[in-house]
């Protein structure tokens, strides 16, 4: 399967297409399900290690707060951490799964 990550977050349409997005696949635990998750954009990849993950300052509206691990990184714009796991096991996520 493919996804739109932005789509499935209810977040507002992002780059047209044809710009530089990105997929990022991503496998649940046991290797039962495996998606495409389309990104606007990687600007690199890194290990966070779990003690630079922290709760957000203030509470997260969005979506994306229900498959959020924490957020890392202190600068002007801190990253949200998402659980792979969470997401893909989500029930909102079960139509894109395995048929």
């Amino acid at each position: 399967s493919m996804v739109d990550l932005r789509a499935f977050l209810d977040e507002p349409p992002g780059p047209a297409a044809g710009t530089d997005r990105r997929f990022l696949v991503v496998t649940a635990p046991g290797g039962d399900l495996t998606a495409g998750l389309l990104v606007d954009r990687v600007r690199g990849i890194q290990s966070i290690p779990p003690e630079q993950v922290r709760a957000p300052a203030a509470p997260i509206a969005a979506r994306c707060a229900a498959y959020m691990t924490g957020v890392a990184g202190g600068g002007r714009r801190p990253v949200v951490v998402l659980e792979p796991d969470r997401l893909l096991l989500a029930p909102e996520f079960l139509p894109f799964g395995p048929a």
